[in-house]
């Protein structure tokens, strides 16, 4: 059978039309740039962790010499009243329970982290970047502490009675370590997946912050640091978490 010419004509345009249809994908592929990754070097890297580990080191060694308020009893008209309103003896099953959600939210955000898609050298990377945030959010808070040596709810005079509390760390309540951990690395995670253009992960990032949020109030109720104290330390640890995966540098 003859094939008439504008048969012909339609018949290659259209099977030019499909090709295209098929190669475009592959072709807008191959162009894609390549996701970012994080340039980490071994020198760099320990420096890094070293200097910070070094500096909270330095806030545990020598905490006895350094500011620390020592009052007992405090004078608690001096407090805002939301602080206040949670005066009383220390809870230890609260407190216990806080010390795990911080564990959790720990792992829970390290495991999410290295299970993020990719190569294991990209992953090894990013573990490598969430570990620094976490080092400097440590480093960054204890020293915070020393600046502001706020007594502990326990060293005010409706704190629960009992002897006169002897560790220093009751003198260092602003701002609180386990919130700023906590939000620390749930904002480092967040920050991470943003840094390499990857939109997903808002459930885990939303889990991670509700066990922040839980860790952050366990601390209130176990009255081992007022509100203000846990607020100050998620705004802290939350600023840390984001902004040291957000500005460290790519290759």
């Amino acid at each position: 059978m003859l094939i008439l010419p504008h048969k012909l004509r339609r018949a290659t345009l259209c099977g030019f039309a499909a090709f295209l249809a098929a190669v475009q994908p592959l072709s807008a592929q191959q162009l894609a740039p390549p996701m970012p990754r994080y340039r980490v070097n071994l020198a760099p890297t320990a420096l890094s962790l070293g200097g910070t580990s070094a500096a909270w080191l330095a806030t545990q060694v020598w905490r006895e010499r350094l500011p620390h308020a020592t009052c007992y009893p405090c004078d608690a008209t001096r407090l805002p009243g939301v602080d206040r309103a949670i005066l009383g003896p220390v809870r230890r099953g609260a407190s216990t329970v806080s010390d795990v959600a911080l564990g959790l939210s720990l792992a829970g955000a390290g495991a999410l982290v290295a299970s993020r898609s990719g190569s294991s050298e990209e992953r090894v990377a990013d573990l490598a970047v969430f570990v620094q945030t976490l080092s400097a959010t440590v480093a960054i808070t204890a020293w915070t502490k020393v600046a502001f040596h706020r007594p502990r709810p326990i060293r005010y005079a409706a704190g629960g009675g009992g002897p006169a509390p002897l560790d220093s760390d009751d003198g260092l309540s602003f701002p609180s370590g386990h919130a700023s951990l906590a939000f620390a690395a749930a904002a480092a995670y967040a920050s991470i997946r943003s840094r390499h253009g990857d939109g997903g992960g808002r459930t885990a990032t939303a889990l991670l912050l509700s066990a922040a949020a839980t860790t952050a109030a366990l601390r209130v109720a176990a009255r081992q640091h007022f509100p203000t104290d846990v607020l100050a330390g998620a705004a802290l640890g939350g600023a840390v978490g984001w902004m040291v995966p957000a500005i460290y540098p790519l290759r």
